[in-house]
């Protein structure tokens, strides 16, 4: 759990208590200690580890690249700043970058639309999950980022979707430094912990979108 925040953090270019390292080597941003990367947090709905996936479900990814903090993360001392600063510049609600991709009948698909508060969900066959995520991310270093992930994980494998991320933070580990989360909470029990706003939960655009807050704010 802490070594999650200690990696984000050195990815951050944040001070850190210990040298970390990531499994493949990044680049760092000019004039910057923090690292070229992307963070992308991955969310599925209806998904069950080991079964074939279902005619109707969901996948949400959301986004935060570095270089989008470029003039915040070069004006502010290491030693200052703090995760939580992402969220008080003035261009924060441009910083995530969301997306809900919907795999079913209309009737399905229309829901998610109403409820998804990040954009316009996509309606799509399943073939065209792997193409829309890997463009998105193409020729960047990735940080796979998830809550309680073993579903997402074996959908990426099922889909063949390659990231190969460089590092994979799971906000379920992370939030037992919360005092008060001491067991593998849910992603409603950590934005409640962490006063986060959130609405309309299990619209995979949007876990995947509140997954990525809460990691900041942890």
């Amino acid at each position: 759990a802490r070594q999650d925040l200690l990696l984000l953090r050195y990815l951050l270019g944040l001070r850190v208590s210990q040298p970390l390292q990531t499994t493949m080597a990044c680049q760092e941003l000019p004039n910057t200690w923090a690292k070229d990367v992307i963070f992308l947090a991955f969310d599925t709905e209806n998904i069950r580890r080991g079964q074939i996936p279902p005619k109707q479900f969901q996948v949400g990814i959301s986004i935060l690249d570095t270089r989008a903090l470029l003039d915040l993360l070069s004006s502010q001392s290491s030693a200052t700043m703090q995760k939580e600063d992402i969220f008080q510049t003035r261009h924060k609600e441009n910083l995530l970058h969301t997306r809900n991709f919907c795999i079913g009948p209309l009737t399905y698909c229309s829901k998610a639309t109403r409820r998804f508060l990040f954009g316009q969900s996509e309606a799509i066959d399943p073939d065209q999950i792997k193409g829309k995520i890997e463009s998105l991310v193409s020729g960047r270093d990735v940080v796979l980022v998830v809550h309680d992930g073993h579903n997402d994980f074996w959908l990426l494998k099922e889909l063949n979707i390659n990231l190969q991320p460089i590092a994979i933070l799971d906000t379920q580990k992370a939030a037992y430094e919360i005092p008060q989360l001491h067991h593998p909470c849910s992603l409603k029990e950590l934005l409640i912990a962490l006063e986060s706003p959130f609405n309309f939960l299990h619209i995979a655009g949007n876990d995947a979108n509140f997954t990525l807050r809460t990691l900041l704010l942890i």
